[in-house]
């Protein structure tokens, strides 16, 4: 018997290849009877044929496989039947039986291609009892290298938008780690030089302008949230903060406005300012919101090593006099550690009438010292040039006064001939040698 199959199994190969991939009615009865050939022979093979493109009758291959419980092949041979629409109902039907695992790649199998369906499928069967199979279903590498950045920006725009749309109304824990997908997938995107954002493609920068604001959204929410325990919720704040550094997209007025940015989000809003070119805010804040001087001068470092801005620490110590505090530790701190970076005059001329002279003596003896060593390493550095001009005039005075008299009758220095009329070098010991017996003469002689 097994023989006789095995020979059967030959000659409906050598069939195939013959009728190679032209579709008619003798090639589908050819791999239909290819097909229960091997489902008597091997799974193995059986799994391999089902795997690749074949012309088997779709009715009589799926009713088989179900009806042996071979819904591993069943999955193998929906996903390359071309007809995924035809293939779901048999899914669904057999959902119980069927590998979770297989059904997840059935499901990946469709997706981006066939949105609708992939909703429908995980709306009734995935989202109620696991989040997290739904969710490998948009991320998995593959399907990001294969399937998502080769499409045009418009074309992923709009599988984003109603995937998120999808997740938003059925999956809640899920959009925050979805968003961060898609706006890693947009990354990649530019990365690879698929995508290019110009004047022109307004609409895509639009909806990146919407992605990245509600990504940053939903960091606010998530953190605020007060079923999130503190480890958490600092691990979700750093990355809120790389994100704010790293993006360019997102809509800084509308965060700006949210309630929790003046409250719970105060070094995130140091960072939406800073980004937005709004310096004394960022300094404000520091100040009078933080209380955090030595961020607010370390700011003024960094931004002063990028652009000259030597007003930034006056606003520093324009914000420390507001307050009229009797304490002018900080104010005098300020003072010292940048009085490099700070014009003394505007400074002095800040001093408002409460603040006594006697208070800000150590800066004004720091900076008198300081003046003075300054005046007098100008006043050596001046001598020392003009020491040394000086010695430099001498020395070209008593080269122009030195002379060199010569005559026909007058010897070379090398070779002790007449110079008479031949070409001459002047040497600088001021002998006066032949041209030809200078550079035939050896050097180190």
């Amino acid at each position: 018997m097994r023989a006789a199959l095995n020979a059967l199994l030959d000659y409906l190969n050598d069939l195939k290849n013959h009728f190679a991939a032209c579709y008619d009615q003798r090639s589908r009865m050819v791999d239909s009877t290819l097909f229960v050939v091997l489902l008597l022979l091997s799974s193995a093979e059986l799994k391999l044929f089902l795997s690749t493109k074949n012309f088997c009758d779709f009715e009589f291959v799926v009713e088989t496989l179900v009806k042996n419980e071979l819904y591993e092949e069943l999955v193998l041979f929906l996903i390359n039947s071309g007809e995924p629409e035809k293939g779901l109902p048999f899914i669904i039907g057999n959902i119980k039986e069927i590998d979770r695992k297989l059904f997840i790649q059935y499901v990946k199998h469709l997706y981006p291609g066939h949105l609708k369906l992939v909703f429908e499928c995980t709306a009734t069967l995935l989202i109620a009892e696991d989040f997290n199979d739904w969710f490998q279903i948009f991320v998995a590498e593959n399907v990001l290298a294969s399937k998502i950045l080769p499409l045009a920006q418009d074309e992923r725009d709009r599988i984003h938008s109603q995937t998120l749309a999808f997740a938003e109304l059925h999956a809640h824990s899920l959009v925050l780690p979805l968003l961060e997908h898609m706006v890693a997938v947009e990354n990649a995107a530019l990365a690879l030089n698929t995508c290019e954002i110009s004047g022109e493609s307004l609409k895509h920068l639009q909806w990146l302008e919407l992605l990245h604001t509600r990504l940053a959204e939903k960091y606010i929410s998530t953190v605020s949230a007060l079923s999130i325990d503190l480890e958490e919720a600092e691990s979700l704040r750093g990355k809120f903060r790389n994100f704010l550094r790293s993006s360019n997209h997102y809509a800084v007025d509308k965060l700006l406005s949210i309630e929790a940015m003046n409250s719970i989000f105060l070094e995130e809003k140091a960072i939406i300012l800073e980004k937005s070119g709004r310096h004394k805010a960022v300094i404000d804040l520091y100040i009078n919101k933080l209380r955090r001087v030595d961020l607010a001068l370390e700011y003024c470092n960094s931004v002063s090593a990028t652009t000259a801005n030597p007003d930034l620490f006056l606003d520093v110590l324009c914000m420390l006099l507001d307050s009229r505090s009797p304490d002018l530790g900080p104010f005098l701190e300020v003072l010292t550690r940048s009085r490099l970076s700070l014009d003394p005059l505007k400074v002095l001329e800040l001093l408002p009438e409460w603040v006594t002279v006697e208070s800000v003596y150590p800066y004004i003896s720091q900076l008198l010292q300081e003046t003075i060593t300054k005046t007098r390493e100008q006043q050596v550095l001046k001598s020392l040039n003009k020491a040394k001009r000086l010695k430099a005039e001498e020395a070209l005075l008593n080269l122009q006064r030195r002379s060199v008299f010569l005559s026909c009758d007058s010897p070379c220095y090398l070779c002790n001939k007449r110079l008479g009329n031949s070409v001459l070098i002047l040497k600088t010991d001021f002998n006066v040698v032949h041209y030809g017996c200078y550079h035939n003469v050896p050097l180190d002689e």
